[in-house]
């Protein structure tokens, strides 16, 4: 869901129920969106393009970690009493289509 704000509860639930929620403040986004019109969403790049134009957005590592995992529940699942050790353990990640180079080379994602 792309919307210019989110009640804090909601927008505090989306990441935890695996749900996307993008806030973008730009209001031209909101003109150039007209109904019809495709939207694509690059997380990698944090950005929404539409109608010839690019939105930069922002996610927490934790609400991406939570989104990729499918909510809260899964990932529990998945990693169980070490949810939080693991999903807020640094990862490198593009920036802005950029690679990050750590210490001994190129980074990539870590996948579990």
């Amino acid at each position: 869901m792309i919307a210019k704000s989110f009640a804090f509860i909601y927008a505090r639930n989306q990441p935890a129920l695996g749900l996307l929620g993008i806030v973008i403040s730009d209001p031209e986004f909101y003109e150039t969106a007209a109904e019809g019109e495709e939207i694509s969403i690059d997380l990698d790049k944090s950005i929404i393009s539409v109608g010839g134009k690019e939105f930069p957005f922002k996610l927490a590592q934790m609400e991406r970690e939570l989104i990729e995992a499918g909510g809260i529940s899964e990932a529990f699942l998945k990693f169980g009493k070490m949810l939080f050790d693991v999903m807020c353990a640094p990862k490198a990640r593009p920036v802005n289509g950029s690679q990050l180079d750590g210490p001994n080379g190129p980074t990539v994602d870590l996948k579990w």
